[in-house]
């Protein structure tokens, strides 16, 4: 059985949000020159310059599963 996809669907997407999408599917579809571009501009995808400095947070005693022995349920 196939399922039956209406013919036409009506939604809303606001400009930003469509140039979103949009960089979001070229970022997928072509990783190396979506980086590139941000290279030549000296901008990280998240907007701060390569000088700039982020702050650093550290997790110190935790541990989860990853942290056991693969076999520790036997």
């Amino acid at each position: 059985m196939v399922a039956s996809i209406p013919a036409k669907t009506t939604s809303t997407v606001s400009a930003d949000e469509a140039d979103s999408l949009r960089a979001q599917i070229f970022q997928r579809l072509h990783p190396r020159t979506y980086l590139e571009r941000f290279l030549t501009e000296n901008v990280r995808p998240d907007g701060q310059k390569f000088g700039e400095w982020r702050d650093v947070h550290v997790n110190v005693g935790e541990r989860g599963m990853q942290s056991k022995p693969p076999n520790w349920h036997r």
